[in-house]
């Protein structure tokens, strides 16, 4: 059998710490297309809300040009 498992596991702890740093960049990467989808999104909807109220400006002057 294995005589010293102090290097296996040294190995496994060093496994683990990258999958733990991969883990952690993939996390950063998801919070930042969050962040920018969230962000599309608010634009998106400011734009909606500036098209609804040109809409009206045009009703009323088109209804107060009848």
């Amino acid at each position: 059998m294995n005589e010293n498992p102090q290097p296996d596991l040294q190995k496994r702890l060093a496994e683990m710490e990258i999958l733990l740093a991969e883990a952690q960049a993939g996390k950063a990467r998801a919070e930042a297309h969050l962040a920018a989808v969230k962000a599309k999104t608010a634009k998106i909807a400011m734009l909606s809300i500036l098209a609804v109220i040109v809409a009206v400006v045009t009703l009323i002057i088109v209804t107060a040009a009848l």
